[in-house]
């Protein structure tokens, strides 16, 4: 048990000009278990509250290898250019209402390769609970098996992910800036590869139609589900990604790009992603509509849109119709399923009464699609 008094009252303060780490396991074979490490904090000095002009070159803890039983509480790490957290090939820890703020790469999660390459240790079964990385440089999550954050809290502290193997975060804020918060690498295949849930909490910028991006994953599956995310840029969420349940607001396209997944409509006169990257305006009772607040774009023909979220949803689409030389009949489809399809009526604007676009509404029970023709 390595303890201090508390966070607040116990300070280690790293000498200018050190290197390494300030605590290290130093045997890079064994397994450490039954470890705590409470109570202190780890800083140049006192003045944690902004960043420092210069910090000492030094890293803070390598725990390589801990194993069972340990646990890591009422930490604090600041104004270090170094690693706060290295838990290569750890497994089985709990962390609690840790802090790490100014520091070069808060969390280093990668495999530990044995010094005499006879095999490694994937992390596995960490749990972050209610901890806290703000104003830092960007962690490495490297082949993550059943990692979970908990009520954590990132601010502008971005996160690489390479293959995740079953990694959750749950009900975690995020305050993000104009780069993607997460980023998503795929380096190998197989069945392995459990991806990424992320479920629950807020991605927030405090700014409308900002320019934050929150996650990119061009060939790795990952999964929002609950979130509320608001202020942010065209293409924000892109990549192989499935949204479900979740409201944006204040935002710009966020979720339209061609390699999206089917996404879940959104509901108080959001933007709103559907199968195909198609933009269509969708609110969860018809008293939200709003038509002032339609998308501009216009419905593109003959193209499924899916409703793959859990509840019944009001499409409100926007069809343009040609009174120049002949009138124009719509013909709606709805389907339960990606095959097959079925008429529920026709609907025709005559010649010579107007230009411009017609706007009806569809209502979409959960799984139906939609196909205007």
């Amino acid at each position: 048990n390595l303890q201090g008094e508390h966070s607040s009252t116990t300070f280690l303060h790293p000498l200018t000009g050190t290197t390494g780490y300030m605590f290290k396991n130093t045997l890079d074979t064994d397994l450490p278990r039954a470890i705590e490490i409470s109570g202190f904090t780890i800083a140049p000095t006192r003045n944690v509250a902004v960043e420092s002009a210069t910090k000492p070159a030094i890293s803070a803890f390598e725990m390589a290898l801990f194993q069972q039983q340990c646990l890591v509480r009422d930490i604090k790490i600041y104004n270090i250019n170094g690693v706060g957290l290295d838990l290569q090939g750890s497994q089985d820890i709990e962390i609690e209402n840790v802090e790490i703020r100014f520091v070069t790469t808060p969390l280093n999660l990668d495999v530990h390769i044995f010094p005499d390459q006879s095999g490694h240790n994937w992390t596995n079964a960490i749990k972050f609970i209610a901890c806290r990385f703000e104003n830092s440089g960007e962690s490495q999550l490297v082949r993550n098996r059943s990692t979970h954050f908990v009520a954590c809290k990132f601010e502008e502290a971005n996160i690489k992910v390479f293959d995740p193997m079953g990694l959750d975060f749950i009900g975690c804020d995020w305050a993000i800036k104009e780069t993607y918060a997460i980023t998503v690498v795929n380096t190998v295949t197989g069945a392995g590869n459990r991806g990424l849930r992320i479920v629950g909490g807020t991605v927030e910028t405090g700014l409308t139609n900002n320019t934050a991006k929150f996650i990119t994953s061009p060939d790795f599956n990952v999964h929002l589900i609950g979130l509320a995310l608001n202020g942010m840029a065209a293409s924000a969420i892109y990549g192989n990604v499935t949204v479900t349940d979740c409201h944006f607001s204040n935002c710009v396209k966020p979720y339209v790009t061609q390699t999206s997944r089917d996404a879940s409509f959104i509901n108080n006169n959001d933007y709103s992603p559907a199968l195909g990257s198609q933009n269509i305006k969708t609110v969860d009772r018809p008293y939200d509509y709003n038509a002032s607040a339609i998308i501009p774009n216009t419905l593109v023909y003959n193209t499924w849109y899916l409703n793959t979220s859990m509840k019944p949803i009001f499409v409100f689409l926007k069809c343009s119709y040609n009174t120049t030389s002949s009138g124009s009949t719509f013909e709606i489809k709805v389907r339960p399923d990606e095959a097959g399809g079925f008429s529920v009526g026709f609907f025709t604007h005559p010649i010579g009464s107007g230009s411009g676009t017609d706007t009806l509404s569809v209502l979409l029970l959960p799984g139906e699609g939609l196909y205007v023709n």
